[in-house]
């Protein structure tokens, strides 16, 4: 009997034609959770993304049905209760093939603030030219100490970049004899938390959501970090406080943030972050585009799609 696969989100098309030489695929972009539920025990595998959440119900709901394996197009887990999948013998794959895309925009953001980009273009458009306006004036990244924490796999390619760029490069990660060997191999320096945070000129986030991660980065970790760091975060959403973070950015205890994603998403357009970067250049925000490539899109839906159908094919 011919496997079923539900695609939920919206994937590349190779990913699609992937599951395809494989299985009968549905696609069924815009369902609402009721309707999710109601449908996913008819489908060997579902295939979705960060927009959808898939709770213990739901997945209870799938396997009453012939629901084995859920497929992430994504990198992150944290919107399917991981827990339950386990309990309920559901397996949970993803991909990390957006790695690159999105350790490049953790420099491009980097960048961005450094040399004030977005605000330089504003003023030029606004008849100014003045390159040595004190709102204008930047910082080179040679000689700086990135903070990096999580050094996973997005967050060793933001420490090459880096190196490139002639950074003194720090870490926070949790204990791991490969990471400790890669990073002696490579010069960057594993240190605690408090250290990181003290040290670092600029500081950039590279690990998952979880119940320890949540509002890592809040008001007491930001009092520890010097008066001109800049935090960039391109990982997820609520690992940064975004109150204490506008708090700090409001009474200049940081001199700047750049953020990819956000504990509400989409972004509401009433958020207090969108009325803060409106007025004031010490905050970029952008809409979640870590693996927004042409590449990285066509990867991660190709390989997640391949993880699929190895678990269900006979």
């Amino acid at each position: 009997m011919q496997k079923k696969v539900l695609v939920c989100s919206t994937i590349h098309l190779a990913g699609v034609e992937e599951l395809r030489k494989c299985a009968l695929v549905d696609e069924k972009t815009g369902l609402s959770l009721a309707e999710l539920r109601e449908v996913m025990p008819d489908y060997d595998a579902v295939v979705l993304r960060s927009g959808t959440n898939l709770t213990a119900e739901m997945l209870e709901a799938g396997k009453r049905g012939n629901l084995k394996i859920i497929g992430l197009a994504q990198t992150g887990t944290d919107n399917v209760d991981m827990k339950a999948a386990e309990r309920l013998g559901i397996e949970v794959v993803n991909s990390t093939a957006n790695a690159i895309s999105t350790a490049e925009l953790t420099f491009c953001l980097i960048f961005s603030l450094a040399r004030q980009i977005i605000a330089a273009q504003q003023a030029l458009l606004d008849g100014q030219w003045n390159q040595r306006n004190t709102n204008l004036m930047g910082i080179q990244l040679c000689g700086k100490t990135l903070g990096i924490i999580g050094l996973g796999n997005i967050g060793l390619m933001v420490a090459e970049r880096a190196k490139a760029f002639g950074m003194v490069i720090v870490a926070y990660n949790r204990p791991s004899d490969r990471v400790a060997k890669i990073a002696e191999e490579k010069g960057y320096i594993l240190c605690s938390l408090d250290e990181l945070l003290e040290k670092s000129d600029i500081i950039t986030l590279h690990l998952p959501l979880t119940d320890e991660t949540k509002n890592l980065i809040d008001g007491k970790a930001i009092a520890k970090m010097k008066r001109t760091a800049l935090i960039i975060n391109c990982a997820r959403g609520g690992i940064v406080n975004e109150a204490d973070l506008l708090k700090a950015l409001e009474s200049d205890r940081i001199k700047g943030s750049a953020l990819d994603v956000f504990e509400k998403e989409p972004l509401p357009k009433d958020s207090p972050l969108i009325e803060f970067a409106k007025r004031s250049n010490k905050l970029y925000l952008s809409p979640h585009l870590g693996s927004g490539t042409e590449e990285a899109q066509r990867q991660v839906a190709v390989e997640v799609a391949q993880k699929v159908w190895k678990f269900i094919m006979p």
